[in-house]
């Protein structure tokens, strides 16, 4: 299985990222607290999903816009991502937070787990 790190030097090798490779690559993340209670960071990272989700179809409305377009929003909107079915999808918003350097754990997979980008998943 490929790490984040190994990811991350083949792209600069091929020239599949457009990024300057600099001395920040090659540096270690601090070493996490002790005692972090990765239960609360998940807790963080699964209202951080589900706001988002709940909030994507107006994110780009001020709130007068908003308010003129939808009223008073107490349901999930129709979304143009289902079909106009009214649901929560969560937006690249979640999916950068979850695959951001700063939330990588020690064992360099993202702290959403499975099915994220940046992890095993060859997406």
């Amino acid at each position: 299985m490929e790490t984040n790190r190994q990811r991350l030097e083949s792209l600069f090798e091929i020239g599949g990222i457009t990024l300057g490779r600099g001395e920040f690559f090659d540096r270690l993340p601090q070493p996490l607290p002790a005692g972090l209670d990765f239960e609360r960071v998940q807790g963080l990272m699964l209202g951080l999903a589900i706001g988002d989700a709940l909030g994507n179809t107006t994110e780009d409305m001020l709130p007068d816009q908003r308010r003129a377009a939808c009223g008073e929003i107490q349901d999930h909107l129709p979304n143009a991502c289902a079909d106009q079915r009214p649901v929560g999808l969560p937006s690249d918003d979640t999916q950068l937070a979850f695959v951001d350097p700063p939330s990588q754990k020690s064992d360099d997979r993202p702290l959403g787990g499975h099915g994220t980008v940046g992890n095993d998943d060859p997406q």
